[in-house]
């Protein structure tokens, strides 16, 4: 406690297919402060040496992170599917996930036990709009469970890095948006494309970084007013060489201050996932 303000300490953990990615922050009222940031080259396949690296990496720094902490995870790889179905009859609520999983019966071949449905309504047109569905896989809200219990703590939130993407816009957060725009999640061995139109995220998704995805992002440059990159990687060869007019995120934080410790890399877009993720 300082005064009457409570701080708070937040690890959050960022799981994607080749590394994982942890963040320890302090939130004291209006002041968000990242403290700590490493790296574990260890991808979610091996996940009992990924918790005890965790774990041990976290008690390395403080014991207040065990004592008074909130355990925030934010994850999206191919396993996790983002689909939009279009001209579903939404009229009734209680209708709409049984519609829902008969859409995706009938066009993917997957078991649907094995995915926690949740889904939003993008449009609407009367009775019918496009809805939006996130199919995460159990095996991945499973992870999380046991990572919160072999560091004895509760798992908070798990969220899609798209979502935190579009909880930022909608704080009006992010600024400088045009009616059409592409974000670029930066990560060394994968790209993350987020394609952002009237302030919705309507489509997310991964993609190798190679040869054949930067001819892709060529081609679909063309279509949007403005481009946006953040994320884990810097921005490479193989990105300048697309000579695209790419920005950094300009972030609009109202009266919260941002801290980034002195020891970290002060380019604020490499923690977008982690302030979108607290603020």
């Amino acid at each position: 406690m300082i005064g009457c303000d409570y701080i708070k300490y937040i690890i959050n953990i960022n799981i994607n297919n080749n590394y994982t990615r942890i963040i320890l922050l302090k939130k004291n009222n209006k002041r968000i402060t990242i403290e700590h940031d490493f790296i574990e080259n260890i991808s979610i396949n091996n996940m009992k040496q990924l918790c005890e690296n965790i774990k041990l990496n976290i008690h390395s720094i403080e014991n207040t992170y065990k004592r008074d902490c909130k355990l925030l995870f934010n994850i999206q790889t191919e396993d996790i599917i983002i689909r939009n179905i279009e001209d579903i009859n939404i009229s009734k609520k209680r209708d709409i996930l049984g519609i829902i999983k008969y859409n995706i019966n009938q066009y993917m071949p997957i078991n649907l036990e094995d995915y926690k449905i949740r889904y939003k309504i993008l449009e609407k047109n009367h009775n019918t709009g496009t809805v939006q569905i996130v199919l995460c896989p159990i095996h991945i809200i499973k992870l999380c469970n046991d990572i919160a219990q072999i560091l004895d703590m509760k798992a908070k939130i798990l969220n899609v890095n798209f979502d935190i993407l579009q909880k930022l816009i909608n704080l009006g957060t992010i600024t400088n948006l045009d009616s059409t725009n592409l974000f670029i999640e930066l990560r060394d061995k994968e790209f993350l494309l987020n394609k952002v139109i009237n302030s919705i995220v309507y489509e997310s998704y991964i993609l190798p970084r190679n040869i054949a995805t930067l001819q892709h992002i060529r081609l679909i440059s063309e279509n949007y007013n403005n481009i946006y990159y953040y994320g884990d990687s810097e921005i490479k060869e193989d990105i300048k060489e697309l000579n695209l007019n790419l920005n950094s995120i300009i972030l609009n934080m109202g009266k919260v201050t941002l801290d980034i410790s002195k020891d970290l890399n002060k380019d604020v877009n490499r923690y977008i996932n982690a302030i979108g993720i607290v603020i």
